[in-house]
């Protein structure tokens, strides 16, 4: 029972977890957006392990289109890890970065699968291009948390 309620205290669910000063909706983001948008990426690419990604099977090959997959649910599970619990922010910003970059790049191929004649790709390409905006929003909101965090403890180490 210790055990969870440490892990409850670390949680970015837990009072306090989130400083005052960062707001109510800082707050929310973290508590009820950003876990559920993760969550959401696993469940996705859970169900997509056994068949991929469909266009990146056309455009390059099934064992592409599978470890893109693996690789979209290993790093949702690490933003999700990472936005639980704070002290993980780094694992949080190294997964958002690689979410981002599959994100993006699938949406590219996507787009241009879509003006090459595949139209019906249009839309999924608007889609998964739109899922790339909240973690890249999250990755710039994370720089400027460090940077606050490193200023703060040059001024309190009189540096």
């Amino acid at each position: 029972m210790n055990v969870l309620l440490a892990i409850a205290r670390a949680s970015i669910w837990a009072p306090g977890a989130i400083p005052a000063h960062e707001g109510e909706l800082a707050r929310d983001v973290k508590r009820w957006v950003l876990p559920p948008f993760d969550a959401l990426l696993i469940l996705g690419s859970a169900l997509g392990l056994s068949g991929g990604m469909p266009s990146l099977m056309i455009v390059y090959n099934e064992a592409v289109s599978s470890a893109s997959a693996v690789a979209v649910l290993a790093f949702s599970i690490g933003c999700l890890l990472g936005i639980s619990f704070p002290r993980w922010w780094l694992l949080e910003m190294l997964s958002k970065c690689g979410l981002v970059f599959i994100l993006a790049t699938y949406a590219l191929m996507l787009f241009g699968l879509a003006f090459a004649g595949s139209e019906a790709r249009g839309f999924v390409a608007g889609v998964t291009a739109a899922c790339a905006v909240l973690p890249t929003w999250r990755i710039l909101w994370l720089g400027r948390e460090h940077r606050r965090r490193v200023l703060a403890a040059r001024l309190v180490g009189g540096s």
